[in-house]
This record gives C-alpha cells, sequence and structure tokens, in this order.
C-alpha cells in the first residue's frame, strides 16, 4: 500500500491509498470489505466506516485470483482537521478463501508520508472573539499576538464587539497569547496551515473580581457599609 498526502483548501488533509493485493496460497480470495485506520504515531487517530464497493478495485471486481494479484483505485480519505496529522495508516481487508470459506483479516500499513506544507512565504490570517468565562461577554482591547513560531511579533487588539484579524502567520507550529490588563493571561500551540478562527476564553485575576467593602464615616450613628465590584 503507498499513501499520499495533500493540503485540502480547507486545511486539512487528503490521504489518497494505493492498494495492490497479491494471493500466495493457490485459491480465490473474495474481498469482502476494507477500512481505514489513521494513527499518529502509536496513538489512534481515527477511521472510517467499512468500505465494500466492488467499484474501487480496478476490473470493478471484489476478488483475486489463484496466485493473482489485485489493485485498488485511487481511495481518498479527507480529514477536514488541519491540527492533527496522521503520520501512518492501517487497512483491515476482510476476505473469504474458496479453499476452506473461512473468512479472514488482513492488516496492511503503511506511512503516511511528510506532512505537506503550503508554498514558501504563505501569509495567513487567524480571526476569533475572546469572551469573560464568567459572564460569557466579549472583551474589547485584548491583545493577540503571536509569540513563537512564523510571524513571531505579529499582534493585534480585540474591537469593541471582542473580534480580532491577526494578519502575517506563516504557516507551520505557532504559539498565540491573549493578554489584557486584570485577566490571566492565555496560551495556545498549534498547527496552523491555513487560515484559521481561534477563540479565547479569558479568566479574571483575583485583584480584578475582587468586591472590597467600604465603611462610610459620614453621619452619626452605625457605619453604613457599601459593597462595590469592579468590573
Amino acid at each position: 500500500m503507498t499513501v499520499t498526502t495533500e493540503l485540502t483548501e480547507g486545511g486539512g488533509f487528503d490521504y489518497t491509498h494505493e492498494i495492490t493485493l497479491t494471493e500466495t496460497q493457490g485459491a480465490q480470495a473474495n474481498i469482502s470489505r476494507i477500512a481505514f485506520a489513521s494513527f499518529v504515531g502509536d496513538q489512534y487517530y481515527a477511521e472510517t466506516d467499512w468500505l465494500d464497493d466492488a467499484d474501487m478495485w480496478v476490473g470493478g471486481a471484489a476478488r483475486v485470483s489463484p496466485s493473482g494479484t489485485l489493485r485498488s483505485r485511487p481511495l481518498v480519505i479527507t480529514d477536514p482537521d488541519p491540527q492533527e496529522y496522521a503520520d501512518n495508516v492501517k487497512v483491515l481487508v476482510r476476505y473469504t478463501s474458496t479453499s476452506d470459506s473461512t473468512e479472514r483479516d488482513l492488516l496492511i500499513s503503511a506511512d503516511a508520508g511528510p506532512m505537506p506544507m503550503p508554498p514558501p512565504g504563505t501569509v495567513l490570517t487567524l480571526t476569533g472573539a475572546v469572551r469573560d468565562s464568567s459572564s460569557k461577554a466579549t472583551v474589547r482591547d485584548v491583545r493577540v499576538e503571536i509569540t513563537s513560531g512564523p510571524g513571531k511579533g505579529k499582534n493585534t487588539k480585540t474591537d469593541r464587539n471582542g473580534k480580532y484579524t491577526l494578519t502575517g502567520a506563516g504557516a507551520g507550529t505557532v504559539t498565540l497569547k491573549a493578554s489584557k490588563s486584570g485577566y490571566e493571561p492565555v496560551t495556545e500551540t498549534m498547527l496552523l496551515l491555513a487560515a484559521k478562527t481561534k477563540n479565547f476564553t479569558l479568566t479574571k485575576t483575583s485583584s480584578s473580581s475582587s468586591a472590597p467593602t467600604f465603611i462610610s464615616s459620614a453621619g452619626a450613628g452605625t457605619p453604613r457599609r457599601f459593597h462595590v465590584e469592579i468590573r
């Protein structure tokens, strides 16, 4: 099996598989179905449903003649998520041999090859919104900055609606930081291969969310207490 990988227009991945099966026992093998599983290193990532369309095989027949060879047409599996790249694939082939009618499973695997990247010099744009973790309201004037990776130093601030647009990021692994006085800063590292929407949630620092009580000295009698919350 060979696997080639290309970027989709949306920044995900197209994995194109071509499978070759050779019969070695001298009996016809009938392929009932196959399934793909993707891995990142040794970690399971995703899988497909069983595929059983005979037209996915060259010749339109899902069978291998005795000592013969069967090849698949290019089989494309699309993953729209640009944040994780499957670097190896396993295919489970379920078949029945005419020698004893026993259903068997054959597991084959192949590397997915190097991760494809956009052309050098590609400039990407990040957009998103920043919200308060407690009130869920958007937060204005939050600084959003690329602190490492392609486009390091590029920054912007959220507008009156709590939204931002950051242009100048490059393709690759970048770390974003969202920060504003009175809030705990948030950083996140991601693989950036296409324009992306990235939202943040900020939590107020303990000092900014405190609610001090003041004692009034005006007037006679029992002092009055005022509860003041600063937002």
